[in-house]
């Protein structure tokens, strides 16, 4: 799992805030482009035929790697996990 840090620019400092946000977009690029070469018969499309996003495949695929490693590669576990955050997500946002 990656670990998470920010960092904090103050107003006279924006190049450093401008240099990190085009950093990131060129590794969540990177991720999304990996992604889409590892699964490449999937479309990478929303129900409603939208594109994804880089950043909502990146998402995806590190939440994926956040889950597997959370439930120690094990895909009952996984399959378990998953069922579990499906019933949270439904109850939560579930018409």
């Amino acid at each position: 799992m990656m670990n998470h840090f920010f960092i904090q620019t103050g107003p006279a400092n924006k190049t450093a805030q401008i240099a990190l946000s085009e950093t990131e977009k060129e590794i969540v690029s990177r991720i999304a482009y990996h992604v889409r070469e590892l699964f490449t018969t999937f479309d990478w499309r929303w129900n409603d035929h939208r594109e994804m996003t880089d950043k909502e495949i990146a998402a995806i695929f590190l939440v994926r790697d956040d889950v597997a490693h959370i439930c120690g590669n094990d895909p009952k576990l996984i399959r378990e996990f998953m069922s579990i955050l499906e019933y949270i997500l439904d109850e939560e946002f579930g018409e």
